[in-house]
């Protein structure tokens, strides 16, 4: 099987017989050969859904125009390509991922929820839909919701620093101070980048259980790791406040 575009390469040659009755998915593994592979959020799952690779040419190009448009934030145009490209071709669950975030920057919460359950329709491993539901989930202050999501996008990006964030974070909305810590932990352990803002979460896990001189120490760490910028300032203060309140107590108690 060939893999072309820019700053893409075969990762190894061979023919795939693709059956177009039986569902399938086919994995396919690339390597970038630029500087450093594309960012477009939290990555997707290896798996690729043959009903992606069937779409035509014509297709395609539309959904390649859209995400161009997302990138440059222009959602209105997006949308319209989007839609074209979806009369052509309307079993694309990549592209209705996209119409569904589409949808909900321009505040469209109920078109997006269907869009994404429309893309989980025509393949559940894409792990971007329930990631962009559970931010849905988010918005409705369904915790319970989002920590759902995001627990099914962790089993099929793992290793993605975002995914790691936004469960932390639904956990601890939903007050599971326990598997928040956890959480961040598991980011920590498996030496993702970008995942000093989880031990952000931690401390305020700890903080809520009252466990002030872990969450002091959570905060020290976060510095460690990220020493500038404005959320390393506002860090310092919190980690001020907590030192204060340690001070106090002791102070109270002798």
């Amino acid at each position: 099987m060939s893999v072309t575009g820019g700053d893409l390469t075969n990762a190894d040659d061979g023919e795939i017989e693709i059956n177009p009755v039986i569902m399938q998915d086919v994995e396919v593994r690339a390597r970038y050969t630029g500087r450093s592979a594309p960012n477009y959020g939290v990555g997707a799952s290896s798996f690729v859904s043959v009903r992606d690779l069937a779409a035509p040419s014509s297709a395609a190009k539309e959904f390649d125009k859209a995400e161009r448009l997302i990138a440059k934030q222009e959602w209105t145009k997006a949308l319209d390509r989007l839609h074209k490209g979806l009369k052509i071709y309307p079993n694309d669950a990549a592209a209705y991922n996209n119409l569904g975030a589409v949808y909900s920057h321009m505040g469209n919460t109920s078109e997006a929820r269907e869009a994404l359950k429309k893309a989980l329709d025509l393949d559940d491993h894409l792990s971007q839909a329930y990631v962009n539901l559970g931010r849905l989930s988010f918005l409705d202050k369904d915790y319970v919701g989002a920590e759902s999501f995001f627990n099914k996008a962790m089993t099929l990006a793992s290793q993605n620093a975002d995914v790691f964030m936004l469960l932390a974070y639904a956990q601890l909305s939903d007050q599971h101070f326990d598997q928040a810590i956890t959480t961040s932990q598991q980011a920590h352990s498996s030496r993702l980048d970008q995942h000093a803002y989880l031990h952000v979460v931690a401390a305020n896990a700890y903080e809520q259980q009252k466990k002030i001189g872990d969450s002091i120490s959570q905060l020290e760490q976060y510095l460690n790791e990220e020493p500038t910028g404005w959320r390393a300032d506002k860090v310092r203060e919190a980690l001020a406040t907590l030192r204060t309140r340690v001070s106090v107590v002791t102070a109270t108690q002798r």
